[in-house]
């Protein structure tokens, strides 16, 4: 179907979930977000471009302070700059468009959280706006460098740009990623069972696919035009290219389009959007997967990626094979 038209297509919500757990699983289980949460944020940011308020043409700087963890490449770009230049020095140009294309197509946490804390104004701005959709399942409640955090059982104080700290953005940073590089897998997994505990930015697989269904027909709170962009950009994602897109068929030298973004955290692999068809239509997908609390058996978090990004792909296959038949 044409972007413009109204989702009518069908629609998949999924859970993984591993064989012990399966006489227990719920179809609306809680699941963490992990980099899907980025999907709402960049609504926000939209929001403010459609009310005139900000330009994604805009130019901002990031320093020392706005480094983040994990992945992307904006935190290597001003880590670079250490070998000519001290800490306060640092200091990267980019526009408000080129930081939301990295935050949903290469899931950078620095550009992220730079959106999120310093452009949209903090979680609570997109909790409220998935609230005002009626979609409050989508608890946005941290930014990616709490995340990390939480996720490692560290208990210290972050740095703050406004008050003296016990150590510098880029020591905390250090310090976050060599946690997640040595930890033992039981440490990882009793960290992981209090990450799972907690029920902030967490979903179901149902409330992000009609999150998805929502921003198809225009009614995600956002105009035409960004929408349109959002779906570009998504159409564009560098990330787990073995979920969803993993098993899909190549016509010729014609792939089957997805717009989607990924999540990657303790183990989790997760993966939602839009798959479309060759008839023109297209379905909704989002699958979610648990951490490694569930995968003890398991030795390292590449073996539990490789897993549950075949699992993934081979539902999104599975789906796109009975929507392709189903609907002629």
């Amino acid at each position: 179907m044409a972007l413009s038209d109204p989702f009518t297509g069908p629609r998949v919500d999924l859970e993984i979930v591993t064989p012990e757990d399966a006489s227990t699983a719920l179809p609306e289980r809680r699941f963490a977000m992990a980099s899907t949460f980025k999907i709402p944020l960049a609504l926000s940011v939209l929001q403010l471009v459609d009310a005139g308020r900000i330009s994604l043409e805009e130019k901002v700087v990031l320093d020392a302070y706005d480094v983040r963890p994990g992945t992307g490449v904006l935190t290597a770009t001003l880590l670079e700059q250490l070998k000519e230049v001290s800490r306060d020095q640092i200091q990267v140009e980019y526009s408000l468009y080129q930081l939301l294309e990295k935050a949903l197509n290469d899931s950078d946490n620095t550009a992220t959280d730079y959106l999120l804390d310093r452009v949209v104004g903090g979680p609570s701005v997109v909790f409220a706006h998935m609230e005002r959709l009626g979609l409050s399942e989508i608890r946005v409640a941290r930014s990616c460098l709490e995340h990390l955090r939480d996720r490692c059982g560290i208990r210290c104080p972050m740095p703050s740009r406004s008050s003296e700290s016990e150590m510098d953005m880029v020591d905390f940073v250090a310090m976050l990623e060599g946690r997640m590089e040595i930890q033992p897998l039981s440490v990882c997994c009793q960290a992981d069972c209090n990450f799972d505990a907690d029920p902030r930015d967490t979903t179901t697989p149902g409330a992000m696919t009609a999150l998805l269904e929502k921003i198809w027909s225009r009614e995600a709170g956002i105009s035409d035009a960004s929408t349109q962009l959002l779906l570009e950009i998504m159409g564009n994602c560098r990330t787990g290219l073995k979920r969803l897109r993993g098993r899909l068929p190549c016509y010729g030298t014609d792939v089957i389009e997805v717009q989607h973004k990924t999540g990657s955290l303790g183990g989790r692999a997760n993966d939602v959007g839009f798959v479309h068809l060759p008839n023109g239509r297209a379905f909704a997908i989002s699958c979610y997967t648990k951490g490694l609390a569930n995968f003890k058996d398991q030795s390292t978090t590449g073996e539990l990626y490789a897993d549950r990004e075949r699992v993934i792909a081979d539902m999104a296959r599975a789906c796109y094979d009975f929507h392709l038949f189903a609907s002629g």
